[in-house]
């Protein structure tokens, strides 16, 4: 998905976030310790802005050395409640928790897609991308199970959740909230939905 960047974030979408009856949460990317610091910078006292997400190793171009310095340049920034979100495969689980433990974050998030290939139909050309939604399941509950074990903070778990009973396993074995993601793009009411399922 292509990056808005922040200027057009602050001036097309925030103005909107006020008024909705939902949290928001700013995902932020940068290419440096400092750019990160900026664009926290910006967002602190944004109305509506609840959170800052950061993806780190799995999903950007954060090595896991880096991770510790990222958080920290976002939690000098600012006051906001800080996400880390590492995804589920390639990652050196235990040592990047213990950093994102230490490092200032508010709550770990764990999931998303693992890179595959296919074959494009319209030229049979092998391309890049992510294998999302439920076959991503075992693997998720894995790393999930492997990230509230180590972990000193809330842990936010996802991959392949559809349904209730997706959710249910999830937080079953410990964590905190769940997130959705392909799910909503085949059914924006799926989130809804589930929430209406597990408390009524």
């Amino acid at each position: 998905m292509q990056n808005p960047g922040l200027r057009n974030v602050v001036e097309r979408f925030a103005p909107s976030w006020e008024h909705w009856q939902v949290q928001v949460i700013v995902s932020i990317a940068g290419e440096s310790v400092q750019e990160y610091r900026e664009i926290a910078e910006h967002l602190e006292g944004l109305s509506g802005v609840a959170a800052i997400e950061i993806p780190l190793y799995g999903y950007s171009v954060v090595p896991v050395d880096e991770a510790g310095r990222v958080i920290d340049a976002v939690r000098r920034a600012c006051q906001l409640p800080i996400i880390a979100k590492i995804g589920l495969s390639g990652i050196e689980l235990a040592s990047l928790v213990a950093t994102i433990n230490s490092a200032g974050a508010d709550a770990l998030s764990i999931s998303a897609g693992v890179v595959g290939m296919a074959s494009d139909p319209a030229d049979g050309v092998l391309r890049e991308g992510q294998l999302c939604g439920p076959a991503l399941r075992p693997l998720a509950l894995t790393a999930a199970v492997q990230a509230c074990a180590a972990s000193q903070l809330p842990v936010i778990a996802g991959g392949g959740i559809s349904g209730a009973e997706d959710a249910e396993a999830f937080l079953h074995l410990g964590a905190s909230a769940i997130s959705i993601g392909s799910a909503l793009v085949r059914d924006p009411r799926t989130a809804a939905t589930i929430h209406h399922k597990l408390v009524g």
